[in-house]
C-alpha cells in the first residue's frame, strides 16, 4: 500500500508505534499537574495519591495501551511468505513521531498534549485498524481531561463557575452572587475557584465512558448517550454536594475541602459515576 514502510525491526506495526507515542505524550502531559501535586504534599503523599492525576485516567492509559499492544498478538494474517501483524508503519507515521519527540522535549507539558491530540487525531484519520481507533478515542479523551479541559475552564471560568456558585447558593439555601456563596447563619462566604469547578469530575465521567465504550467495542447507542448524561449529572451533583456541605457547616471548611471530607466526597462521586455507568451498561459491560 502506498505509504506503507514494512519494518523488520521492532517498530513492526503501527500499534506498537502508537503504544510508544500514546503513553509518553500522556505521561509529559500531566507533568505539571504532578509537579504541583509533589510541591504541595511532597513526594511521598504525591505518589500514593497518583501524582494528583484521577485513578480513572491512569485506568485508561492503561485500557488503550492494551488495545494496541494485543492488537499486534492478534491481529495476524498472511502476506506472502511473511506474518503480518496489525498495520504496517507509515511514513507519516515518523514524521508524526519526530515530532512528538521534539515536543516532549520542549518544557511544556500543554504541547506534548496537543501533540497527542495531533497524534490520535492522525490515527483515527489515516484509516487505522480497529484497535488503533479505539485507542486514539480513548487517549483523546484522556487529553481532554489533562489540557482542553482546563484550558476551557481558564478560558470561560466566569461563566462555569458563576452556575457552580449558583447551584450550590439555591441547594444550600445560603444564596451568593456568581462564584462567590454565603456560609450558613452569615458567617462570611467562600469563593468557588476553578479546582472546585463540576467541569473537573464531568471531564472523568468522559473519560470512563469512552474507555468503557470503547475497550468493551460497545455500540453508541441512545441508550448509552443517556447513560454518559446519567454520569455527568451525577458528577455534578456529587461535586455540588460538597460545595453545599462546605456552605452549611463553615466550621468544617477545611476538612470538606481539601480534608478527610474532600478524599470522601470524592470517593462517594467517583462511586456515583461508577454505577450510572454500570446502571446503564452494565449487561453491555459482562457480555
Amino acid at each position: 500500500m502506498t505509504g506503507q514502510v514494512r519494518s523488520t525491526g521492532l517498530l513492526r506495526t503501527r500499534e506498537q508505534l502508537f503504544a510508544i507515542l500514546f503513553p509518553a505524550l500522556a505521561i509529559n502531559s500531566a507533568a505539571t499537574i504532578a509537579l504541583q501535586a509533589v510541591q504541595a504534599e511532597g513526594l511521598v503523599a504525591a505518589t500514593l495519591n497518583l501524582w494528583g492525576i484521577s485513578a480513572v485516567l491512569w485506568l485508561a492509559g492503561i485500557a488503550g495501551l492494551h488495545l494496541l499492544l494485543t492488537a499486534s498478538d492478534s491481529d495476524t494474517g498472511n502476506v506472502g511468505d511473511d506474518v503480518r501483524r496489525g498495520d504496517d508503519v507509515r511514513r507519516g507515521d515518523w514524521v508524526l513521531a519526530i515530532a512528538t519527540m521534539v515536543a516532549m522535549v520542549l518544557p511544556s507539558p500543554a504541547l506534548s498534549g496537543v501533540a497527542l491530540s495531533v497524534a490520535c487525531l492522525w490515527a483515527i484519520a489515516s484509516a487505522p485498524s480497529d484497535a488503533l481507533r479505539r485507542a486514539s478515542l480513548i487517549y483523546m479523551a484522556i487529553t481532554g481531561s489533562l489540557l482542553w479541559g482546563r484550558l476551557l475552564l481558564s478560558m470561560g471560568s466566569g461563566v462555569l463557575l458563576s452556575l457552580d456558585g449558583w447551584m450550590v447558593g439555591q441547594v444550600a439555601g445560603t444564596g451568593g452572587s456568581d462564584n462567590l456563596v454565603t456560609f450558613a447563619e452569615g458567617a462570611g462566604a467562600f469563593v468557588v475557584a476553578p479546582g472546585c469547578s463540576s467541569l473537573q469530575g464531568i471531564s472523568i465521567a468522559m473519560v470512563l465512558w469512552v474507555t468503557a465504550t470503547q475497550f468493551h467495542s460497545i455500540a453508541l447507542t441512545r441508550r448509552a448517550w443517556l447513560t454518559l448524561l446519567a454520569m455527568v449529572i451525577a458528577a455534578i451533583a456529587s461535586n455540588i454536594l460538597r460545595l453545599t456541605a462546605i456552605a452549611r457547616f463553615p466550621a468544617h471548611f477545611d476538612t470538606l475541602h481539601v480534608g478527610l471530607g474532600a478524599t470522601a466526597f470524592g470517593w462517594i462521586g467517583l462511586a456515583a459515576v461508577v454505577g450510572a455507568l454500570w446502571i446503564g451498561l452494565g449487561h453491555a459491560l459482562r457480555s
